[in-house]
């Protein structure tokens, strides 16, 4: 199983990648992850969000 990364992480992630041009973005490594895994790992990061809240 691959490791659970944390809403923060995931947000922090996104921003790297819309900075990032075509040709880098082409440059990465294809990711090879199942819906089920992505559904996951945001399920989770949400539940310890709102656990953290809270």
């Amino acid at each position: 199983m691959a490791e659970i990364l944390s809403l923060e992480d995931v947000v922090k992630a996104n921003e790297i990648f819309m900075k990032m041009n075509n040709k880098e973005r082409k440059q990465l490594p294809k990711l090879r992850i199942s819906e089920q895994e992505i559904n996951y790992s945001f399920a989770k990061a949400v539940y310890n969000l709102n656990h953290k809240e809270n």
